[in-house]
């Protein structure tokens, strides 16, 4: 009777363990990580920045940034070097929040709030930034621009959202690529497949609400848009800090994917438990040493704060504790952060 009983309480507590481990274990360390990464100060912006990115161009680094309209805006775009940066183009008003880079092009989207509406144009430099074009496009707003070979891609807005037109003359004239014929009613640019000689990611919906998303390649040429993977609601894409080019992610709810995309080729890599305190993700790195994710945390009035793994992504750590410490997102998958009093720090490697 005892060893039933002894034997029943062990079964119990097996019982108990397992439905936390399934329902309730967070894989977040709560004591603070503690490591001897080393950073080196590279430059300091002035005000509060929403966008910074930084990019190899020509053996030098194009720096760019842009401060929020809810002080005024502004943004620079220049050639960072030896903690100075050598402005190719400035604003004083208005935003970008992306750059486009394809050997020696450069283009962005200059967004402003003139008559209380929101206005975008496209700017493009076709020798690193000496010279820059205003182009006009068929899109009443522009999101996205990306460089594929000899075309410039543009999606946004026209009498709907998820439209995107190609030019192969510099952007004297566009043609739209049809989607509704292969059932889809948005298109979302993503990001340019490094090893597919034509193709493009996309995000896109046969549905108005953006339900039942897939991600697809789109090969430029043809237009044709190939399945490369369902996407659960509520799913979102990004593009990994990684010297490993293929590298991508999905991310839904506390779970993150990471495939390696190879041509038309899908191949999971990992599958990773983000932090249940960790909210909007904002950027993902990834190294053979250390990943880091920054995003926005569900508590702290959704300050943005930066989290680490060492072991791939088994546990995670808060990094810098409570400190806006964030990632900075670059094109050639090194380690840059940047702090709350907006200086910029590169990993001492």
């Amino acid at each position: 009777m005892i060893k039933t009983r002894r034997k029943n309480k062990i079964n119990a507590i097996i019982y108990i363990q397992i439905l936390f481990l399934i329902f309730g274990c967070d894989n977040e360390e709560k004591h603070s990580f503690s490591n001897n990464i080393k950073w080196k100060k590279i430059f300091k912006i002035e005000n509060h920045v929403n966008f910074c990115q930084i990019d190899s161009v020509s053996k030098e680094y194009l720096f760019s940034y842009s401060h929020p309209l809810t002080i005024k805006g502004g943004f620079k775009i220049g050639i960072l070097k030896n903690n100075n940066i050598t402005t190719l183009f400035k604003s004083i008003n208005n935003t970008i929040q992306y750059i486009s880079i394809n050997k020696n092009k450069i283009g962005f989207v200059e967004y402003n709030f003139d008559s209380n509406t929101l206005n975008s144009t496209l700017f493009i430099s076709s020798d690193l930034g000496r010279i820059w074009r205003k182009i006009e496009t068929p899109l009443n707003n522009i999101r996205k621009v990306e460089f594929l070979n000899d075309f410039i891609l543009i999606e946004g807005d026209n009498k709907g959202s998820g439209h995107i037109y190609k030019s192969s003359n510099g952007g004297k004239t566009w043609i739209e690529i049809n989607i509704l014929k292969q059932g889809y009613k948005d298109l979302y640019l993503m990001h340019y497949e490094t090893t597919y000689k034509n193709s493009i990611l996309c995000k896109g919906s046969k549905s108005f609400n953006d339900k039942n998303s897939k991600l697809l390649q789109l090969d430029i040429e043809t237009g044709k848009l190939k399945k490369i993977l369902d996407l659960k609601n509520g799913s979102y894409y990004f593009k990994v800090i990684s010297r490993n080019t293929f590298m991508h992610a999905i991310v839904n709810k506390n779970k993150l994917w990471i495939y390696s995309i190879r041509k038309n080729k899908l191949k999971l890599k990992n599958r990773l438990r983000i932090p249940n305190s960790v909210g909007e993700i904002i950027n993902i790195y990834m190294s053979e040493k250390y990943y880091f994710l920054t995003a926005r945390e569900k508590q702290l009035k959704g300050n943005i704060l930066t989290w680490i793994s060492t072991n791939r992504g088994k546990t995670w750590s808060k990094y810098k504790k409570n400190e806006e410490f964030q990632l900075v997102y670059n094109t050639f998958g090194k380690l840059y952060m940047k702090n709350k009093n907006n200086i910029i720090y590169k990993h001492k490697e």
